[in-house]
């Protein structure tokens, strides 16, 4: 027998409605869980929009975020991927049960505790992607999971052969380039030190790095093929600050550099912190002086590098891989029909 399941995401733009949902499409049907994903199409104001422009679009969002919870009472099941529309509770209430909602950052952290209660309440599960996540939402539902996001590991592969040049590399979207900076002084020391270094920056938007020489920073833009090319780096970094929404984040762009077999140096909070003692697969760092001292330490031992980065693509494969998240997600669905 198959199952349906109508997924409310915010669209293709979305890196978590992706990342979380769509990629596991194909694994949920083979285990007889079909998907079907709905969006309300808005990512709030263009640039250069008129004001007139983005009113009727927003217009058209909530008619679709409205047609979007109504459709899902057709489904065996409905998932939420974080909100249904705009980052606030809106048609939740309405759509079909069992209801489910997905949750993998601190998306709640600007909404007085009321509302997150009363939202919360409204899911027969939630799906966290992290242990700061499920505790701190099992103060409004006991009914919480821990389901991690999925990198594909067949889509990030370690390279061939070691490239000519080595590169530190930063992915990520552009509201993230901050967790960057942060560390832009302790990387302008460490390519000082190796003039052979360069560091490459994978991102939506050109970033602005004022620490670095520009002649040092290799850009590129972000694209479903363009994200492939950390693959071959020397380092891959994952900077945070120690917040609450820091440690709501999955890790994700860990996730994809151990995928590659790359090493990792990465703040220890949250989900970073569990995965880096989970194997020998980076280092923790927690100011300038470790940054240095942790980059400068994988690029001065090429043998431990490949190390760390051998445990990190074994890790990745067998904990965090779409085909070892996949039946997990699956089972969890089918528990509530």
């Amino acid at each position: 027998m198959t199952y349906s399941v109508a997924a409310i995401t915010a669209g293709n733009t979305s890196p978590s409605a992706r990342f979380r949902v769509r990629q596991h499409i194909t694994e949920l049907l083979a285990r007889g869980i079909s998907v079907t994903e709905f969006s309300p199409g808005w990512r709030g104001r263009a640039r250069n929009q008129s004001g007139l422009a983005t009113v009727l679009n927003c217009v058209a969002a909530t008619g679709r975020n409205l047609a979007n919870a109504l459709e899902s009472r057709k489904c065996d099941a409905t998932l939420i991927q974080r909100w249904a529309f705009s980052g606030l509770p809106t048609t939740e209430r309405i759509s079909g049960r069992p209801r489910v909602w997905d949750v993998d950052d601190a998306i709640w952290l600007r909404l007085p505790d009321f509302i997150v209660r009363r939202h919360a309440a409204l899911f027969d599960r939630i799906i966290c992607g992290n242990s700061f996540l499920a505790q701190e939402l099992e103060k409004w539902n006991r009914r919480v999971v821990i389901v991690p996001t999925a990198v594909d590991t067949d889509r990030f592969v370690p390279a061939q052969q070691r490239p000519v040049v080595r590169s530190i590399c930063w992915t990520g979207s552009s509201s993230n380039l901050k967790y960057l900076y942060q560390v832009g002084g302790a990387i302008a020391v460490v390519l000082a030190k190796y003039p052979d270094v360069r560091l490459r920056i994978i991102c939506d938007a050109p970033p602005v790095c004022p620490d670095l020489d520009p002649r040092r920073v290799d850009y590129i833009p972000w694209s479903e093929t363009g994200e492939l090319k950390l693959e071959g780096a020397t380092i891959g970094i994952m900077p945070l600050d120690d917040t609450l929404w820091s440690r709501g984040k999955c890790s994700y762009k860990m996730l994809c550099y151990m995928a590659c077999g790359i090493p990792v140096v990465a703040s220890p909070v949250g989900m970073n912190a569990e995965v880096l003692g989970m194997d020998a697969v980076g280092i923790g760092a927690s100011g300038p002086h470790e940054w240095v001292d942790g980059l400068s330490s994988l690029l001065n031992s090429p043998t431990e590098s490949d190390r760390l980065g051998r445990n990190g693509r074994r890790l990745a494969v067998s904990r965090f891989s779409v085909g070892a998240i996949a039946p997990t997600l699956a089972s969890e669905l089918k528990s509530l029909f």
